[in-house]
């Protein structure tokens, strides 16, 4: 344990951290319920995605560094397989997000976060997030905490935006008959 005081970990666990489970999960639903009808709607869109991207990656950062869990977990705490499953995000997490430099964009459609890939980090970050629960100390178990949302069917439908005003809707898996979505 470190030297802040336990009112600060309780406070960033049940606060801090629960927050950027909540923003993930609730992200996470709420991106393919945006109609892409207007440009308010793309904007939206994509709004969405890159604060999912960003709830994804603090919550990535935090499973996978040592310096950030260890104070809520027992000493011999299991290793984390976060560090390389944050490894295959982050470089994808970081162009989605706050670069506007030419290097760090993506412009092609399959570079960029996607509905699958968001799939696979909501699948990985709840892996992670139940073993992180698990591995707490008495004290921070018996706290609350939300749990990251376990996506059960993997999306059929993808949604991204190519170019100013444009978006790209392709199917992912062909749907079945009678399938809108």
């Amino acid at each position: 344990m470190t030297n802040r005081p336990t009112k600060d970990l309780v406070e960033y666990l049940t606060k801090h951290l629960d927050y950027e489970v909540d923003m993930l999960n609730r992200t996470y639903d709420l991106i393919p319920l945006v109609p892409l009808k207007t440009d308010g709607d793309f904007t939206v869109h994509n709004a969405l995605i890159e604060s999912f991207c960003i709830h994804a990656r603090a919550l990535f950062e935090f499973v996978g560094k040592e310096t950030g869990r260890h104070e809520y977990t027992h000493k011999g705490a299991a290793a984390y397989a976060c560090k390389d499953l944050y490894e295959d995000h982050r470089q994808s997490l970081n162009q989605q997000i706050a670069h506007v430099i030419h290097a760090g964009r993506k412009s092609k459609v399959e570079d960029k976060i996607r509905a699958r890939h968001r799939f696979n980090m909501m699948r990985a970050l709840h892996t992670e997030w139940a073993h992180f629960k698990q591995s707490r100390t008495e004290f921070f178990a018996s706290l609350p905490v939300k749990d990251v949302v376990l996506p059960l069917v993997p999306p059929n439908r993808d949604t991204t935006t190519v170019g100013e005003g444009e978006m790209l809707s392709t199917w992912i898996d062909p749907p079945s008959s009678g399938s809108e979505r």
